[in-house]
């Protein structure tokens, strides 16, 4: 599925600024930090996580496999706040809803 890593996120009530974080930066972020339950993650999970956000962090259009995209969606839901969960899974889903 093709993902554009570049579209920013909005608020909850559909605004957005020039400082907004993108889909890309919230997805990086989530995908690289420490979270409760990663010290038992095996060296080969961090390791492909790592590489998923190496893929992520150029923004852009970027073809992902399903897989990949639980990744990215299953990381944002447990690192993030409610409304960049919102936002961040709309445009995972091609919604385009709370994005810009």
């Amino acid at each position: 599925m093709k993902v554009n890593f570049s579209q920013k996120l909005a608020n909850l009530d559909g605004s957005t600024s020039d400082e907004a974080p993108t889909l890309g930066d919230v997805s990086v972020k989530a995908l690289v930090e420490n979270l409760r339950g990663d010290e038992v993650a095996s060296g080969e999970d961090k390791f492909k996580r790592a590489v998923l956000a190496q893929k992520i962090l150029p923004g852009g259009e970027i073809e992902l496999p399903v897989e990949e995209l639980a990744t990215v969606k299953d990381r944002i839901g447990k690192a993030c706040h409610p409304v960049v969960v919102l936002a961040a899974w709309n445009l995972l889903e091609n919604t385009g809803s709370l994005g810009a």
